[in-house]
Formats: C-alpha cells, sequence, structure tokens
C-alpha cells in the first residue's frame, strides 16, 4: 500500500482470542505502511474484545440504545411496509416497541413474527402479553427468550427443522438458497405428494421465504461470474439458539475428540489435524449429515450407512474416494466440488437415492462413470467443465425437467 492511506473495518469480532490474529494482522500492516493517519475500526458487543485489541477507553463509543419510536418504526414497517395502519393496532405497537429495550435485533425478530400474525387486535394483545411474561430484555439471555418466542411462532414442525438445521454451519456463514434447499430436501425436511403440482423445491422457497419473513435468516446476495444469486445468514444470537434447540444432534467439531456423541446427527468437521478424530467411528454410524475437509484415508473402513448429505468442497487433501462409501445406500447429496478427484468409483451410480449431485471445478476429475443416468431420483447435477457432462443427461433432464449448471 505504500504511503497510502487507508481505513480498516473489523466489523462484529465476537471471541476475545481474535486478538491473537489482530496482533498478527497489525504487524503485517505496519510493515506495509507506517502511515500515522491509518485507522482500525472495531465493532464488537463485547467490551474485553475492544480491550484485548488495545482499543483505549477514550477511542471506545458505546453505541446507545434506539428509541421507542426508532423500535415501532422497525416493526411497523416489517408489518405493514407503505400500506396504512389500522388505529386498533398501533396503539398496541407502541406498547409492544417499549417493551423491546432498544435493541434492534429484537424489534426486527419480533416485527418478523408479527408480520405472519393475523391482522387482528385479539392476536396482537396476545402477543404483547407474551412479550410482558417474558420479563426484562437488556441481556442476551432477554434477546433469546423472543427468538424463542419467534421460533414457537413458526407454523411448522418442518419449517423449525430447517432453521435448525442452519446451526450446522458456522457464524457468519453465508448459504446459497438453492443449495440450503437442496440439503433441506435430503434430510426429509421437504415433503411433497406424487400427485401435487408443488414441488419439493417449491416448498423450499416458501420455507426460505417464511424464514426471511421472520428474521430468522437476514438476506444474502451472493455474487458469483456476474451472476446476482441469493442467499442467507443468521445472526450470532440466533445462530447460538438454533445450537440450543438442536440439542447437540448438530455439531461444528472442532476439536480431536468430541466427549459427548451420542445424539449427534448432523456434523461439520472443520478439525484442522492431518487425521480423523479419534471417536469419529463411533459417531459414523448414526450420521445423517457429513461436512468434510480433513484427509479422509482412501482405506478407511467406517460405517455411514445412514447418512444423507455428504459434501467434501474445499478438501484438498482427498483424492480418491474409500470403498467403505458404496454403503451409503441412503445418501441423497454429494458434494466433491474443488477436489483433487481424478476418478469417480462406479459404485456412484448405485446410490439410486441420490438427489443432488455437484461436482463443480473438480480440474483433475475424468468424465464420471456410465450410468450416471439411472440414477433415477437424481433432480439436480452441477459441473463446471463441459467435458465432465455425463452420458445420458438428456434422459435426466427429460425425466425430472430440472436444469444443470455447468
Amino acid at each position: 500500500m505504500g504511503e497510502n492511506n487507508f481505513l480498516l473495518v473489523l466489523d462484529d469480532m465476537w471471541a476475545e482470542e481474535s486478538h491473537g490474529k489482530f496482533e498478527d494482522l497489525r504487524s503485517c500492516l505496519l510493515g506495509i505502511c507506517k502511515n500515522s493517519r491509518n485507522r482500525v475500526i472495531v465493532t464488537t458487543r463485547d467490551e474485553k474484545v475492544a480491550l484485548k485489541m488495545r482499543m483505549h477507553h477514550e477511542h471506545m463509543h458505546h453505541l446507545g440504545k434506539l428509541q421507542d419510536a426508532d423500535c415501532w418504526s422497525i416493526i411497523r414497517n416489517r408489518v405493514f411496509g407503505e400500506t396504512s395502519i389500522p388505529p386498533e393496532l398501533e396503539n398496541i405497537g407502541w406498547d409492544i416497541a417499549q417493551l423491546y429495550g432498544g435493541v434492534p435485533l429484537v424489534a426486527s425478530v419480533v416485527g418478523g413474527t408479527l408480520c405472519i400474525e393475523k391482522l387482528d387486535r385479539a392476536e396482537w394483545l396476545s402477543f404483547k402479553s407474551k412479550i410482558e411474561a417474558l420479563g426484562p430484555l437488556e441481556h442476551d439471555n432477554g434477546i433469546m427468550r423472543v427468538i424463542k418466542l419467534s421460533f414457537d411462532h413458526l407454523p411448522k414442525s418442518a419449517l423449525k427443522q430447517c432453521f435448525a438445521f442452519y446451526s450446522i454451519f458456522p457464524k457468519d456463514f453465508v448459504m446459497e438458497r438453492e443449495m440450503l434447499i437442496q440439503l433441506w430436501m435430503a434430510q426429509g425436511f421437504l415433503q411433497s405428494t406424487e400427485k401435487s403440482p408443488i414441488t419439493m423445491e417449491d416448498i423450499g422457497n416458501k420455507y426460505f421465504s417464511d424464514l426471511l419473513s421472520y428474521s430468522l435468516f437476514q438476506k444474502e446476495e451472493i455474487y458469483r461470474s456476474g451472476i446476482i444469486d441469493i442467499g442467507c445468514k443468521i445472526h450470532d444470537l440466533i445462530h447460538d439458539f438454533a445450537q440450543i434447540i438442536s440439542k447437540s444432534e448438530t455439531v461444528i467439531w472442532t476439536t480431536l475428540s468430541l466427549s459427548n456423541i451420542s445424539n449427534v446427527r448432523n456434523l461439520n468437521l472443520i478439525y484442522g489435524g492431518e487425521t480423523m478424530p479419534t471417536n469419529f467411528r463411533d459417531v459414523a454410524p448414526k450420521l445423517h449429515s457429513l461436512f468434510l475437509k480433513n484427509n479422509f484415508s482412501s482405506d478407511m473402513q467406517v460405517d455411514l450407512k445412514s447418512l444423507r448429505v455428504l459434501s467434501f468442497v474445499d478438501a484438498i487433501h482427498i483424492e480418491d474416494l474409500p470403498p467403505c462409501f458404496d454403503k451409503m445406500k441412503s445418501l441423497r447429496y454429494l458434494d466433491i466440488s474443488r477436489t483433487r478427484l481424478t476418478e469417480l468409483p462406479k459404485f456412484i451410480t448405485k446410490l439410486y437415492n441420490l438427489q443432488t449431485f455437484r461436482f463443480m471445478t473438480c480440474r483433475s476429475l475424468k468424465m464420471p462413470p456410465e450410468g450416471i443416468g439411472s440414477l433415477i431420483n437424481l433432480r439436480h447435477i452441477y459441473f463446471s467443465n463441459e467435458e465432465q457432462m455425463p452420458a445420458n443427461i438428456a434422459k435426466f433432464l427429460c425425466r425430472h425437467n430440472k436444469g444443470m449448471q455447468n
């Protein structure tokens, strides 16, 4: 950067341990540019994090709470938009706004819930009573109670399952809408009858929109190769709540060993070691979802017979799929994108329950084995190299009337 000035914003720092990485970044920046006019802004909910990063008290700015009018403005816009407000609801809305404690997240979540509720005075009074019963909302525990209230108002158990599943991703992770819907579909959350004109994808899009409306999801735009796609992420506190309601069934595994594995069904293995965690074999037979970037030995024998979702995205050390994978008869979603796989084993053509198959940017991968077209439940296929186009792809497209991406 030389003599140029810069303003660096580190938004939403939430772990005290982050200060070590910040010190590395600080040393790097000082080595590149020592201009005294440069500035770094850190935002955090925890003052301890700011102090760890050498922020002096005189340089700290503590954000105040929203005024009641601002809280009511949030809920009014969420529920009514530009339309007029029934007078009998406006007074109740003002009363509810005064219970928010000036927290924008609470106002947004409550507004999202009321947006779905009937515009009925009795319904609003009932909801107001529930907010009052929660007690003070000034701290994280109080906010979590409001999130739970919104979650309890979700109209379908499948919608609650879709929300809870998001806890398998790290905080601040942005997920593509289409991919998330396909993961929900693989888990069996999107049920559609055979004679119904409404597809599982239609149901998934409806659930995605509902979770945005409830403010449990935050809409994100994803830019890729000149195309704008819709995605989402969730607030840190909402992520904490999603982990709580998953009841240890959904786990992000970051250490060499995990103490309580009896309930684990969905596992995101981001442990950075070169070998698999010590008790992975014990949890494997019960898994429904596995997201993995570690080195999975090609001769490893592990029971994954219950697996429905398997993702190796960015697992650059994986060059072969173990033979034991041929037992994954329940697999519905397979993503090997951006790996170094050179060849797909023949048993891929026997995964008859497979619905989604992704192998984007697999530069070393040869043509998929013949027989991919015989996967009768395959609905979505993604590849980036035209030379990797599976044989009989026309039969696949005709059968499900689904597009392919390359």
